[in-house]
């Protein structure tokens, strides 16, 4: 990956609030992750959601990245993140 390449793909994840790997790792595995954000607006871990693609429909999917996005946001609120 090239600096421009990743600098687009840093902005795209805080953007949307998830990034995702699809097949990376193992051949139909495929993962959506989001930051959980400290007080001082620094990432301080991650929550995920690991699956198979044959397993999990865009209607899933769509509902599982909305959830994923809510609970980090939820736990980085509780940590004194904010998102003005």
């Amino acid at each position: 990956t090239s600096p421009v390449e990743l600098r687009r793909g840093i902005t795209q994840i805080r953007s949307c609030g998830y990034s995702e790997s699809r097949g990376e790792q193992t051949p139909q595995g495929n993962a959506i992750a989001a930051a959980v954000l400290d007080h001082s607006g620094q990432a301080l871990c991650v929550i995920s959601i690991s699956y198979v693609d044959s397993r999990f429909t865009q209607k899933i999917r769509k509902r599982a990245v909305s959830y994923l996005v809510e609970q980090a946001r939820r736990l980085s609120r509780e940590l004194g993140a904010r998102f003005d």
